[in-house]
């Protein structure tokens, strides 16, 4: 299975091969974690819809204790940083206020 985010003018700029465990921005794969993988691949099964930092932090670590949210937020914002370096500075994580994330 595969999901890929297009640009404005419809050219391919992020895809998520979930069979190989990858994440090419364009043609280049982009290195992640285990953990940034993990996380890329709840908001990819999810794309374009907004996805609870509760769902999230039981997806990731089973529980909804006060330090599963802080690392909810390091790792979508190591995440966002990570896609951004590799993409010269396009943001494909939205930060949905209170509420959660959407990759688009």
């Amino acid at each position: 299975m595969r999901v890929e985010i297009k640009d404005d003018e419809g050219n391919r700029t992020l895809s998520i091969d979930f069979d190989a465990k990858a994440v090419y921005i364009g043609s280049r794969k982009v290195w992640l974690s285990a953990a940034d993988y993990r996380l890329i691949n709840v908001l990819g099964l999810c794309a374009g819809t907004m996805v609870s930092k509760k769902f999230v932090a039981m997806f990731l670590y089973h529980t909804l204790e006060p330090a599963a949210f802080t690392n909810v937020r390091s790792a979508a914002c190591r995440l966002r940083k990570k896609l951004s370096d590799a993409s010269g500075g396009r943001n494909y994580i939205v930060d949905v206020e209170r509420a959660g994330y959407m990759l688009a």
